[in-house]
């Protein structure tokens, strides 16, 4: 939590963490041994146990209480931090998936290809027209389509002559 190194962390846990699904947590050195040096910010996870399997299990404890030992990193100042852990907190939750930078990338593909289905027939993309826009455009593909059949007469003309 702080700003500098904290040194021969200890993790206190009583009653000792107990697992519904046959985790060993009892073995994790960091509760065993502790922690020789912690820097600022650093983050250990572990998973220990499933809601659902813990809920089911009523011999289980619900609620532990942790001591944090530790020292500044000059080993001169002492200090303890003690934290209730209640698992019923966390009971009846859903998960929540975290996305990164690689998944998000490949749904903009997929947004992507989906717009440039939304067309007004053109294929240039995304376009939403009004029915007086709608109007106009099919008057301008009208009009560009009697030019083409004008042209492709002009030149059967030409060539029979």
């Amino acid at each position: 939590m702080g700003t500098s190194l904290a040194r021969d962390v200890k993790i206190k846990i009583e009653p000792p963490l107990e697992s519904a699904i046959d985790i060993p947590v009892g073995r994790l050195k960091m509760l065993n041994e502790g922690i020789v040096t912690l820097a600022p910010g650093k983050k250990y996870r572990t998973f220990f146990d499933q809601g659902f399997t813990r809920n089911e299990d009523s011999n289980l404890p619900m609620n532990y209480v942790a001591t944090v030992t530790y020292t500044d990193e000059k080993g001169k100042r002492s200090f303890e931090e003690t934290m209730n852990l209640d698992l019923d907190l966390y009971m009846d939750m859903t998960e929540v998936t975290r996305y990164g930078q690689h998944e998000i990338h490949e749904r903009l593909k997929e947004i992507r290809e989906i717009f440039k289905k939304w067309t007004s027939g053109t294929g240039s993309g995304v376009l939403a027209l009004n029915p007086e826009e709608q109007r106009a455009e099919n008057e301008r593909r009208r009009a560009h389509m009697e030019e083409r059949e004008r042209q492709r007469q002009e030149r059967e003309a030409e060539s029979s002559a």
